[in-house]
């Protein structure tokens, strides 16, 4: 029974690798020069959106299916590690480097510290930051 399992298993993986790429609908570029990238990403069927959050502090919603960004904002010193949405608030958990967000550090050298930004997710206003 083990053996048979592990059979069609690896018959269904076989399958899905043997078929052809998605083809690319859309793309966009957000951010300018230096190094920006995508560290989060939070996919929101109750408001049609896709977030996403980046390295450098950025966050970007775009509407699905994905036709322009609706709203783009960025928080200098800060980036974003995880996205979430609750009730009528986007969350974007990272880091900041003090002193972003009121972020301090009185002893030795400044490292980054620990973040929580929540945003209007219809216009990407700031409720509040810590």
């Amino acid at each position: 029974m083990y053996k048979k399992s592990l059979a069609v298993f690896a018959i269904a993986a076989f399958s899905a690798m043997a078929q052809s790429p998605l083809p690319l609908k859309s793309k966009q570029f957000f951010g300018g020069t230096g190094d920006q990238s995508a560290r989060s990403l939070l996919v929101s069927p109750a408001d049609g959106s896709v977030y996403l959050g980046g390295t450098e502090g950025e966050l970007v919603r775009v509407a699905i299916p994905p036709v322009s960004a609706t709203w783009s904002v960025q928080l200098r010193g800060g980036s974003y590690l995880g996205l979430a949405a609750l009730g009528s608030l986007v969350y974007g958990a990272g880091t900041a480097q003090p002193p972003v967000c009121g972020a301090s550090d009185g002893v030795g050298d400044i490292e980054p510290k620990g973040m929580l930004s929540r945003y209007a997710p219809s216009s990407g206003a700031v409720t509040s930051r810590r």
